[in-house]
């Protein structure tokens, strides 16, 4: 299973999201995965596991960026901050402004995920 949040869950069902960074990396290639909002919840689809590779999200490539369904990397690295690096402080006068010194001067740990590029499978029409 695979979780997102509901804000990206619209930009996984559309195919406009097709990479994901996680913490751990339980995931394997030519797998799917059933595709939740939420832990206990429904399924509403399954993905593809295409690719997966660690990498320190600070130096996440602009391509990657937008496959992971943001359109800046400020955008990408104030949500990865706020979900993993608790310690870092986003002035809510500067928003994601203030993020890019914060992040650099962060211990590594604290940046390095597993990246996963996947596929929405779609079902094959009924054949006749």
């Amino acid at each position: 299973m695979m979780l997102f949040r509901a804000d990206l869950m619209s930009k996984v069902l559309s195919g406009e999201k097709t990479q994901t960074r996680r913490l751990s990396g339980k995931y394997e290639v030519g797998k799917t995965y059933a595709v939740q909002p939420g832990r206990g919840k429904k399924a509403v689809a399954r993905i593809r596991v295409l690719r997966v590779w660690l990498e320190d999200v600070r130096f996440i490539r602009l391509e990657d960026v937008y496959a992971e369904g943001f359109p800046t990397h400020k955008k990408f690295w104030t949500l990865w901050a706020t979900l993993h690096d608790k310690s870092v402080r986003i002035d809510p006068k500067w928003g994601e402004l203030t993020i890019f010194a914060e992040l650099f001067g962060r211990p590594a740990e604290f940046y390095e995920a597993w990246a996963i590029e996947f596929e929405l499978v779609r079902d094959e029409p009924a054949i006749s």
